[in-house]
């Protein structure tokens, strides 16, 4: 949450209720939040569908009007797929969906996960509604508390809110005005946006998941005129797969944070070479991978099912990495490693409540 501004919240509503969603809206103008509601906020001329899109992904909680056959309803469908990608982005324990029952009716199966009330046999009181927003947004020690585990182990907080690692903002230093970077695995595009502001002329975003392009387009419109321009590509698909369509690039900065230890021996020596080729002579490689001491093998979550590979209990095998056996693997490629470019991050409850998630980080050149 970016806490210079007030908090904002989407409201998501059936037609039949427009009375009571623009209700809610004053109500929630009252107590200092910014809603969102089409009726009040598109104009004539507007791409609504992109206005709304936006409005979801930008939103610090979405409010769902429910009434009977809600499910029904074809582009409030969307909306909830939206809200429930914006969900996936948002820390561990951050509320987001916060649901309203219009009418009682039998609370769709993508909702039970998330309380709904005390009576559902009722229209939920606005007071219900009040307490979840002061509680979720405005009550900024509450809402704060959720990233204090973020900070105390080394986020600090970007422009848009999100949290940021120091090991992030210590590869920002190294990107110059101009420079050509690369971004493997590169999720909601937090880092595209870091290299744009350190003033790099061209970023390319590899991700197995269409999903996560949306999401940059809706975080970041500033990506969309880059995309224009052509000086912003994204590449779905997975490295090294898709190192054939960058033959031509050469690279001043590649970075890779939590995408490379899915793969196994064989395809983490291919993606190194070809990381290696496609940076520039004196480029940088900054990369970030699990290391031998989290959590899922401290406590036993994980079975051993290779040399270095292990089945985890969400059930992904992962490469597991000692600083020994990551820096032979880097000379191999042509790296010039050195035991000082190394850094540590622990994080509490980034993949389980609890449990300690440990990366080895390394900056690097060839």
């Amino acid at each position: 949450m970016n806490y210079e501004t007030k908090p904002r919240v989407f409201i998501c509503y059936a037609k039949e209720d427009v009375v009571r969603a623009e209700q809610i809206y004053g109500v929630l103008k009252e107590i200092g939040v910014e809603p969102w509601l089409d009726k009040k906020i598109l104009h004539t001329g507007d791409f609504w569908e992109y206005e709304i899109k936006k409005a979801v992904a930008n939103a610090d909680a979405f409010i769902v009007c429910l009434r009977p056959e809600f499910d029904k309803i074809g582009f409030k469908q969307k909306e909830i797929r939206w809200a429930m990608d914006a969900l996936e982005l948002r820390p561990p324990g951050q509320a987001f969906i916060i649901p309203f029952i219009i009418e009682p009716c039998e609370i769709p199966d993508w909702c039970k996960p998330i309380h709904a009330g005390a009576d559902l046999s009722k229209p939920s009181p606005v007071e219900e509604l009040v307490a979840a927003i002061q509680k979720h947004c405005i009550n900024i020690p509450q809402t704060a508390e959720l990233w204090k585990n973020y900070t105390d182990q080394g986020y600090a907080f970007d422009k848009n809110g999100f949290p940021t690692t120091d090991f992030e903002l210590k590869v920002a230093e190294r990107i110059f005005p101009g420079a050509h970077v690369l971004d493997i695995g590169t999720g909601p595009g937090r880092f595209v946006d870091i290299a744009f502001e350190q003033g790099a002329e061209k970023v390319i975003a590899i991700d197995p998941r269409y999903e996560c392009l949306k999401m940059i387009h809706l975080r970041f419109p500033q990506v969309q005129k880059r995309e224009r321009e052509g000086n912003f590509v994204f590449i779905q698909g997975e490295w090294p797969d898709m190192a054939q369509k960058l033959q031509h690039y050469k690279f001043d900065l590649i970075f890779a944070q939590s995408s490379l230890h899915y793969l196994d021996r064989d395809r983490r020596h291919n993606a190194f070479s070809r990381i290696r080729w496609c940076l520039k002579q004196g480029g940088v490689l900054a990369l970030a991978v699990k290391s031998i001491d989290n959590a899922w093998i401290t406590v036993g979550d994980a079975e051993k099912i290779g040399t270095d590979r292990w089945f985890c209990k969400d059930g992904i095998t992962r490469t597991f990495f000692t600083i020994q056996g990551l820096t032979e693997e880097l000379r191999g490629a042509g790296f010039n490693v050195k035991p000082n470019d190394y850094f540590a991050r622990t994080v509490e409850g980034y993949e389980w409540p609890g449990q300690l998630t440990v990366w080895h980080e390394v900056i690097t050149t060839v």
